[in-house]
């Protein structure tokens, strides 16, 4: 820019003491020199507005660079004898009406002072008369051309302004008005841009990119979202005089826009309007980004309840029907060794690794049941539980289930349930000190219950929490519910857990 400006001065010193000195010599080659530096000058402007990130306002520095450029071209009549010296004045006109802009736009699309409508409208007439000025001495030189008579070329050319002023006044108006406000004008624009941003960029980024295009679109200095008290998603530094909006999905409130337009300036009409308009997309994107990462939480809880469930199968396999087959080894190796010297008592350890052989397979299916029943798939959750008070009768602790009649559960729903009603058994029966509780299973407003009491030793003061009472939260809270264990009055044991209905696909 210094250098520019020391150029502009130099040659504009130059030019005067040449007419001073040698008023009869020849200028061209200063003013050839002239419109090259012109048109450098332009260039430059238009690669600051094009390549500079920290330019604000590129839309005024187009009609600086237009305005810089057609000036340049003005002096060509002055090297070229043979174009028509009135083309100079032309050029003049209408490089005034582009520097003019490139000031007005400024002021204008900040909507400064509250002067948007009158000086626009003078901006228009500025623009509308140009383009008449031009389009009638086109239609004179054409007619002249043509028929030759001065008279009848300048009675068409009226008639061509005429007939031309409507559509030139609605051309300058719409050019105007997009340059004055930028998509504020037409908020579709505005909405077309940020659609496009749902297909092509990432689904996680996707906020970050809508509050950047809104702040783009209406030149705002900050655009910052907030859900739940936080921000999701933020453009720019805040200024003062904020502008606070609901962002509102379904008829639910699920976060707050707050928009801060540049410092020194104000939030016009048109552009509060416009932002309202923008902010039923800024919701849909939110609900998007919400449900997104309420799906990535589902999948991590979802993925921590399986890993739980492998270690309490590698805490079987390991602890118990590992130790067990290692010593059904050595007992086989005795019954080797004693099978010829004492057969009784061969006999005697085969009737003992037998027993112990029946008491492991009994383990590993009630593994298999514990994990996934086949009565859920096949009869549903209420004969899966009344065969798992059987199984546990039979081992001497006595369930008192009360199940109501169950509407058809999706299987998430059911497995669940079952998981956590096998788990409160269990470590009632482990436990408790005692060999009978309560168990019941009803549904309640869309809610499936499930209900374990025991009236045992309840759970001890200091007691960690152990790996099936985190399986049990877990599995709750993947479908959305939750359960909550009470153990620490002298009442024995609470399991409640609560299940939504309505989870069809949340697995």
């Amino acid at each position: 820019a210094r250098a520019g400006v020391t150029l502009g001065v130099v040659t504009t010193l130059v030019l005067t003491v040449q007419r001073m000195v040698f008023p009869m010599s020849d200028p061209r080659v200063l003013l050839g020199l002239v419109v090259v530096l012109g048109l450098v000058t332009a260039g430059a402007v238009a690669w600051r507005a094009r390549y500079e990130p920290a330019v604000r306002d590129r839309v005024a520095l187009g009609w600086l660079t237009l305005g810089v450029a057609v000036m340049a071209l003005s002096f060509l009549p002055l090297l070229w004898y043979s174009i028509p010296p009135w083309t100079m004045a032309v050029l003049h006109l209408v490089c005034q009406v582009l520097f003019s802009g490139a000031i007005l736009v400024v002021v204008l699309r900040q909507q400064l002072w509250g002067i948007d409508l009158a000086v626009s409208r003078a901006l228009v007439a500025g623009v509308l008369g140009v383009l008449l000025v031009a389009a009638y001495v086109l239609a004179v030189v054409g007619v002249q051309q043509a028929v030759g008579d001065a008279p009848t070329s300048q009675v068409a050319a009226a008639v061509v302004v005429v007939l031309a002023a409507p559509y030139l006044r609605q051309w300058a108006g719409r050019r105007v008005g997009a340059l004055v406000y930028g998509e504020a004008l037409d908020p579709h624009r505005a909405v077309s841009a940020m659609g496009a941003r749902f297909a092509s960029d990432d689904e996680r980024a996707l906020l970050d990119v809508l509050v950047a295009q809104l702040a783009s679109s209406m030149r705002l200095q900050s655009v910052t979202l907030t859900s739940g008290g936080a921000a999701v998603a933020s453009y720019g530094v805040p200024s003062s005089n904020a502008l606070e909006l609901p962002v509102v999905h379904r008829g639910q409130e699920i976060g707050v826009l707050v928009v801060t337009a540049p410092p020194g300036e104000w939030l016009g009409a048109r552009t509060v309007r416009a932002v309202e308009d923008l902010s039923d997309l800024l919701a849909a994107g939110l609900a998007l980004t919400l449900a997104l990462h309420e799906a990535d939480a589902a999948r991590e809880r979802l993925t921590t309840a399986r890993l739980q469930e492998r270690k309490v199968i590698r805490r079987e396999l390991h602890d118990g029907l590992g130790p067990w087959l290692a010593g059904l080894r050595l007992g086989m190796q005795g019954v080797r060794n004693a099978v010829r010297q004492d057969p009784d008592l061969a006999e005697s350890l085969l009737d003992s690794l037998s027993a112990e052989l029946d008491q492991r397979i009994a383990d590993v299916r009630s593994l298999s049941h514990h994990l996934l029943p086949p009565a859920i798939e096949q009869l549903g959750l209420a004969a899966a539980l009344q065969e798992l008070a059987a199984r546990w009768e039979q081992t001497g602790m006595r369930v008192r289930l009360r199940c109501a009649s169950l509407p058809p559960l999706e299987p998430p729903v059911a497995a669940a349930a079952y998981a956590i009603a096998s788990e409160a058994v269990t470590n009632a029966a482990k436990h408790s000190g005692v060999d009978t509780c309560d168990l019941t299973v009803d549904v309640h407003q869309g809610t499936l219950r499930v209900l374990c009491v025991d009236d045992g030793a309840g759970i001890s003061p200091g007691a960690r929490e152990g790996v099936g009472l985190r399986a049990m939260a877990e599995r709750a809270l993947e479908l959305g519910g939750e359960v909550v264990v009470d153990g620490d009055g002298p009442r024995g044991t609470r399991v409640s857990a609560e299940l939504p209905l309505d989870v069809v696909g949340a697995a």
